[in-house]
């Protein structure tokens, strides 16, 4: 017998080792100890109503724990039907906002629990199939976080364009209608809350040398605080009510203009958007 005949006859008794180990884990339990680990210790899912964590999410952790059993026993990677309901729970926890950190937050904790239910069940002489577990644990956990964590990012990707798509509207409502606003329009700014006035004050501005995503984060952080902003690439702008202050971070380029009524903005936001880069551009 060769010494590569020998190694592989090793990983193949340490596979079924393993397999042994898995065989025997009770899974209702470590459903349970997951579920109470979540609620006690991610901010994401103690928020969440107790017939959703007993309905959906324990359904979403016993569906990761039979995939991880069949394909670890059949010694297979998840196939794509079995991870589809990774991306459903996503696309979901996504559209109600819970932090993605603290999705691969519960997946990474979960994977330790399990990880403890093996070695807890392993016996003495099973010790040497806990390496090649490792493994196979290790990847599994890789493999469903990054499908998680990608429909995650396409979901949270589309509100995003949809919520700039119609503050876009609001912003070119608000600045080329002089009348009485339309219903649609008083609609979106009641959706975003952003106050609704007779007069704004444009504004625009920049942080030299970072780029689409600080801006980006700038621009929501102002929406949180009920400006009107929107990201351009390296340039936040838009309107302030009556009574809104901007404070920047230092070193931000800003330009903000008087009060001006409604239907007569246009020209005043290109103005301090040409003033800030122009600033940018002279340093």
């Amino acid at each position: 017998m060769s010494a590569t005949d020998g190694r592989e006859r090793v990983a193949v008794s340490d596979h079924e080792t393993f397999n042994q180990i898995v065989r025997r884990l009770d899974f209702e339990q470590i459903t349970q100890r997951m579920v109470t680990a979540f609620r006690s210790s991610i901010s994401g899912y103690r928020r969440l109503p107790e017939l959703l964590i007993e309905g959906n999410i324990v359904d979403i952790v016993e569906h990761n724990l039979e995939v991880f059993r069949s394909t670890t026993l059949a010694g297979r990677e998840p196939a794509d039907v079995e991870l589809e309901p990774f991306r459903v729970s996503a696309r979901v926890r996504a559209g109600e906002g819970m932090p993605l950190e603290d999705l691969l937050h519960a997946y990474r904790l979960g994977g330790r629990l399990a990880w403890k239910a093996v070695v807890d069940a392993a016996r003495p002489a099973e010790r040497d199939g806990l390496l090649v577990g490792a493994e196979l644990l290790m990847r599994y956990i890789d493999t469903v976080s990054a499908t998680v964590a990608q429909a995650y990012l396409d979901a949270r990707q589309h509100v995003v364009s949809e919520d700039e798509r119609r503050l876009r509207v609001l912003l070119r409502a608000l600045c080329e209608d002089d009348g009485p606003l339309m219903a649609d329009t008083s609609s979106l700014a009641s959706h975003a809350g952003i106050p609704v006035a007779e007069r704004y004050r444009p504004f625009a501005l920049t942080i030299p040398g970072e780029g689409a995503i600080r801006h980006g984060q700038m621009a929501a952080d102002l929406r949180a605080q009920r400006i009107l902003a929107l990201t351009e690439g390296d340039r936040v702008s838009g309107l302030l009510a009556e009574g809104q202050e901007l404070r920047p971070p230092p070193g931000t380029l800003l330009a903000v203009d008087a009060l001006t009524p409604r239907g007569a903005l246009t020209a005043v936001l290109e103005r301090v958007r040409l003033v800030v880069d122009v600033g940018r551009q002279l340093g």
